[in-house]
């Protein structure tokens, strides 16, 4: 019987809802304008509780911004690293770039066909 009320409560919220469509988006906008510390306040309370989440998110932007590489390796250096490897060999980087590793020198190694398909992405 509660689920026959609930679902008639949710047609009636959706009809009053897509009749007053300008109102609620007026009302929704004057709060937001007049709760700024508010929104700020659960903004910072759910970075705290979510502090590893956003160190993670920050550490991805930031790989993606500069295509996770460092400034010191756009040399010629850390090209012929890739042309110039053994046969059987492929460049790994130590820290994968999915867990926030550069793709620079210090991340960097050669390793066999065979184990950098078996290490995939751990470090």
């Amino acid at each position: 019987m509660s689920t026959l009320k609930n679902s008639g409560l949710k047609a009636y919220q959706k009809g009053y809802r897509e009749a007053n469509k300008v109102r609620m988006d007026t009302v929704k906008k004057n709060w937001k304008i007049n709760n700024k510390e508010k929104i700020k306040a659960y903004h910072r309370k759910h970075q705290q509780e979510n502090k590893p989440m956003y160190s993670e998110k920050a550490r991805r932007y930031t790989a993606r911004q500069i295509n996770a590489t460092c400034e010191c390796c756009l040399s010629t250096d850390f090209i012929s690293m890739y042309e110039n490897r053994k046969e059987g060999y492929e460049v790994d980087h130590i820290k994968p770039l999915s867990k926030g590793g550069l793709h620079c020198m210090k991340n960097l190694q050669y390793l066999t066909i065979h184990e950098n398909r078996t290490k995939r992405d751990k470090y």
